[in-house]
């Protein structure tokens, strides 16, 4: 509160900056949230909660992470910072949770990428469930990607990568969603042999 008191507004900034810093290497995390939310400039805003979900994932709180990084104003350093938590998660084991972060990213693209890595990961660690589901939700983000090409070529990659995985009736459903007909033929032929 003393802080909001300083007049000089790039001072009461860096009082602010200081604080939120603090108590986000201390672990207090909901007092640094608090703290950083008060900081008027967007820029040093931004700085400060990335630290704090630095500082949760480094305790192992990625679910605090992961409303952290909600709460970024700016789209893309938001998804950024999704995708770095999701990988994180994933380097974990922790795939559940890294499904539900790379849901929370609004760009089909790097969505895309990041359930599939997601799915490839799982799949090498023996949780075929999750790769499943984690599949399904790379097939849907690329569906939402709006150049036609771009959108087939990965609806048949993740096709191939589920067929690898041993996944033969979704790879043949993911493979029936790409409109083009030469496309979608190639991709169940490859599947069929």
């Amino acid at each position: 509160q003393a802080a909001q008191e300083i007049e000089d507004s790039w001072d009461r900034l860096w009082v602010l900056r200081g604080i939120a810093d603090a108590l986000s290497e201390a672990g207090q995390f909901d007092l640094a949230i608090q703290v950083a939310q008060k900081i008027e400039d967007a820029e040093e805003r931004l700085e400060a909660l990335m630290k704090i979900v630095y500082a949760s994932t480094e305790a192992g709180q990625f679910d605090r992470a992961i409303q952290v990084a909600q709460k970024i104003e700016n789209a893309w350093d938001r998804s950024e910072t999704l995708q770095e938590i999701a990988y994180d998660l994933v380097d974990a084991g922790q795939f559940d949770l890294a499904i539900q972060a790379a849901q929370k990213i609004e760009d089909a693209k790097d969505r895309l990428w990041v359930l599939w890595k997601i799915a490839d990961k799982s799949v090498k660690a023996g949780q075929t469930d999750l790769a499943t589901q984690a599949f399904k939700l790379a097939s849907q983000a690329a569906q939402e990607i709006e150049d036609a090409w771009d959108r087939w070529e990965t609806l048949r990659g993740i096709a191939n990568d589920l067929l690898e995985a041993g996944q033969l009736d979704l790879a043949i459903q993911v493979a029936q969603k790409i409109e083009d007909k030469s496309v979608r033929s190639q991709a169940i032929r490859k599947i069929a042999d």
